[in-house]
């Protein structure tokens, strides 16, 4: 486990758990209303998830795969507001793929070097969230073919 994998969450899904404040400090790394957390909770394979409609897909390209698991997920992120770091987390229960409940875990400002690990980790989610919106828009040929092409794709 030496990575990790990327989740897609729709501020719809987490606004009810948060303050007016803590919306609008969320917001500011939201991208049409939706806020890519990291987790540790799968295979750290740099894998792409998203929850719709209270269920947990695999991104692939522009295929969404339904993923069956069950526990815990907790996925976190950090954000910079107002001269300010923010270490955001959530967990999630899933059963069967299904979103059971959510409950906000950690949101607090950081400071020292955690904060200057924030930086690093906020460059890094911009570029995810960047590739995630070609991959999500990209339509990929299927097969070996398809797979190949992504591969390469990468090392432009």
């Amino acid at each position: 486990m030496n990575g990790s994998d990327n989740i897609i969450v729709t501020l719809n899904t987490i606004s009810k758990l948060l303050t007016k404040e803590q919306l609008e400090i969320i917001k500011k790394v939201s991208n049409n209303n939706k806020v890519t957390f990291q987790t540790k909770s799968f295979s750290c394979d740099s894998l792409i998830y998203i929850i719709k409609r209270n269920k947990l897909y695999l991104l692939d390209g522009d295929k969404e795969t339904p993923v069956s698991s069950n526990g815990y997920i907790r996925m976190s992120t950090y954000v910079k507001y107002d001269k300010k770091t923010y270490w955001i987390s959530f967990n999630a229960q899933f059963s069967r793929g299904r979103k059971s409940t959510i409950e906000l875990h950690k949101f607090e400002t950081v400071e020292g070097p955690t904060a200057k690990a924030a930086k690093i980790r906020s460059k890094v989610a911009k570029n995810v969230k960047n590739k995630t919106q070609k991959i999500e828009h990209k339509i990929q040929p299927a097969g070996f073919l398809g797979l190949l092409k992504r591969i390469l794709s990468m090392f432009k």
